[in-house]
């Protein structure tokens, strides 16, 4: 688990502006409902994550990211249909997350899982400052 810690907190520092810190992420995996799926290389080395949290009927996305390096493979994809999976044997029945507005990868990516943006958060990132698209998932 500290090597997927390590290799999780490496993605963050390249994919986010502010990224989650070794503690952040060990303390998220041992937050109560909290799950965290890895993905990896073929030679088992942590390519990107999901992090989530069960809160029955309700399941919040945290992060969904993938290592420079092996974008456009599949893997987010993949971590977001085993994350719908395991969430709906939960009992959970919507999925929410935020993303960057002008963030129109990330927004086409959730929009082809049927992600509906149902409305803004003012200035809710930093670094720059940013509204966040408030999306929901019925399942």
């Amino acid at each position: 688990m500290q090597a997927d810690i390590s290799a999780i907190e490496a993605i963050e520092r390249e994919q986010f502006s502010s990224p989650w810190n070794r503690d952040q992420i060990k303390s998220e995996i041992d937050f109560p409902g909290s799950g965290l799926f890895v993905a990896e290389t073929q030679s088992g080395q942590v390519a990107g994550y999901i992090s989530f949290r069960l809160l029955p009927p309700e399941a919040e996305l945290l992060r969904v990211a993938v290592s420079r390096e092996n974008q456009r493979k599949g893997m987010a994809a993949a971590l977001l249909a085993e994350t719908i999976e395991k969430v709906k044997s939960g009992k959970v029945r919507e999925i929410h997350l935020e993303v960057r507005e002008g963030n129109r990868v990330a927004r086409a990516f959730y929009e082809s899982f049927s992600f509906l943006c149902l409305g803004r958060r003012p200035a809710y990132y930093s670094f720059p400052t940013e509204d966040a698209c408030l999306y929901r998932l019925v399942l």
